[in-house]
């Protein structure tokens, strides 16, 4: 069974790593998926002219970010990762910011889907039009996992979208 993890580099995003963390740990069958996607301001924080640029640069300083804050989460909380399946993608949303929340929801239940994950775990709902809110009107929303943070989001979702 696989879960997807957005992950925003946020206090929130180590809150829904932390929530995963402990699914992991109660099923250890169970696949993590941590998902990160650039916005378009990231892509400009490079430096790079050229989009192609801006996205590889991009991505390549991505990948050891989110993998060294997933050390450090799992460190701070005594999670041991040794032997768990953690696997971390990198997407771009290279969209005008007022589009950004929409299409950073679409990675994370396409990359869900690709997966046929059952579950989806975000680390709070925020403001109006957050990713939160476009997620929550796809999926279903569950419990969240014991011993989550108060504020973490645990989506069910449909079987249609994991017949991929």
């Amino acid at each position: 069974m696989v879960v997807v993890v957005g992950h925003d580099l946020t206090a929130h995003g180590d809150d829904a790593l932390l929530a995963a963390l402990g699914l992991a740990a109660a099923d250890p069958g169970l696949s993590i998926g941590v998902m990160h996607v650039l916005s378009q301001l990231d892509l400009e924080r490079t430096g790079e002219l050229s989009n192609d640029d801006k996205r590889r640069v991009g991505v390549e300083r991505a990948f050891p970010t989110v993998w060294r804050r997933i050390e450090d989460v799992a460190s701070a909380h005594g999670v041991d990762t040794d032997g768990l399946d953690l696997d971390v993608q990198i997407r771009v949303a290279a969209v005008h910011l007022a589009r950004s929340q929409e299409v950073i929801a679409d990675h994370l239940l396409e990359i869900a889907a690709a997966h046929g994950a059952k579950r989806l775990v975000l680390g709070r709902h925020g403001r109006p039009a957050c990713v939160a809110e476009h997620v929550l009107a796809r999926t279903m929303r569950l419990e969240p996992p014991a011993g989550a943070p108060a504020a973490t989001i645990q989506v069910a979702l449909p079987a249609s979208s994991r017949a991929r």
